[in-house]
């Protein structure tokens, strides 16, 4: 709640990681705050929600390959940039979700949200067909679930033309 007030009052490079409360600040002998003696964030607390679907799973694991970290430390509305993104990084995934989805995703997306929830709306916004990156989502997801042996046969039968099962009823 504290942090989406001051995403909307202060400008993002400042809007900080992570937010922790103290009884009061420790103080160095000359009344200065001791930013040595200060704890360190909890890592577990700073993450935000892990993705919710299928879209945001897939946006997650191109963040993750692109930013060489664990798909489990990405949450959905971590910002791209305060991860260890960069401008550069940020080609490389509009460029490799785009091509995932299918669709024109401008690198100018990730710059106005650069959280997973803010491009899966972008993509849903710049897609062909209403539903058209839900779909293609799921059908990714759904192939990467198949084991090879299936994944042949069901290439097989969408390609082979008639039906699937030969006069036994045994598949082709």
């Amino acid at each position: 709640q504290l942090r989406d007030t001051l995403h909307h009052t202060l400008p993002r490079h400042l809007v900080p990681h992570a937010i922790i409360a103290l009884p009061h600040f420790p103080l160095t002998r000359n009344g200065k705050i001791d930013r040595n003696a200060l704890p360190a964030p909890d890592p577990t607390t700073v993450r935000s929600a892990p993705p919710g679907d299928a879209v945001q799973r897939q946006l997650a694991g191109i963040w993750a390959t692109v930013l060489g970290t664990p798909v489990a430390g990405i949450g959905v509305r971590d910002d791209f940039f305060a991860v260890g993104g960069h401008s550069l990084l940020a080609t490389q995934v509009t460029a490799q979700a785009g091509a995932a989805f299918e669709v024109d995703l401008p690198v100018a997306a990730l710059f106005r949200d650069p959280t997973i929830a803010g491009l899966a709306d972008e993509l849903r916004r710049v897609e062909r067909r209403p539903g058209w990156v839900d779909t293609v989502a799921g059908l990714r997801e759904a192939v990467a679930a198949l084991t090879e042996d299936q994944a042949r046969r069901a290439l097989a039968a969408a390609t082979r033309p008639g039906p699937p099962y030969d006069e036994t009823g045994a598949p082709r």
